[in-house]
Formats: structure tokens, sequence, C-alpha cells
């Protein structure tokens, strides 16, 4: 049970870092994170991505971290921790509907 929490722990820690990575590329980059063409041009859009990108961890985090908790009774890790992470990948699913209309 232990080792599970572990695995959850690092696949979590690797995919914040990933997320900051990227969020710090958009946010360092000359050209990425603005609009190229369409009514929008040149418009600076890096703080939403960035907040978009943060709250979609979140949500991934958290969904997994209490789907994971709910499966507890489940003895295999893989099965355990695939369903964990299905779930929270609907959930960020879900959560771009709603933050499309926020940012």
């Amino acid at each position: 049970m232990k080792q599970r929490w572990t695995k959850h722990g690092w696949a979590i820690g690797v995919l914040a870092l990933l997320a900051i990575g990227c969020d710090a590329l958009v946010w360092l980059h000359p050209t990425l994170g603005f609009a190229h063409g369409g009514i929008l041009n040149g418009a600076d859009l890096r703080g939403s991505l960035v907040k978009i990108s943060l709250w979609l961890l979140l949500t991934f985090g958290m969904v997994a971290t209490a789907a994971l908790r709910v499966l507890a009774c489940i003895k295999r890790d893989a099965l355990a921790l695939g369903c964990a992470y299905l779930s929270a990948l609907v959930a960020s699913g879900l959560a771009m509907v709603v933050l499309d209309r926020f940012f």
C-alpha cells in the first residue's frame, strides 16, 4: 500500500515539474503565449495559459488522489493507479469546459 502512494507521489511530482517547466517556457519565450493572426493578433495570453495549466494540474492531482483513496480496496497497484489516473484525465477534460468560461 505504501508503494502505491510512493508511485503516485512520483507521478504527480513529475507531472507538476512538466507543467511548471512548460509554463516557464511559455512565459519566457519571445513568441509563445501571444496570439498570431485573427482578431486577437498580438494579444498577450501568457497569464491565462499559465492559470489554465495550473488549474488543470490541481484538478488532475486532487481527483487522482481522491480516486486512489477510494480505490484502496483494489489490491493490484497498476489497476488502482490506472483507474485513478483515467478518472483524473476525464475530470480534467470536464474542467476544461469550465475553465473555458472563465479564462
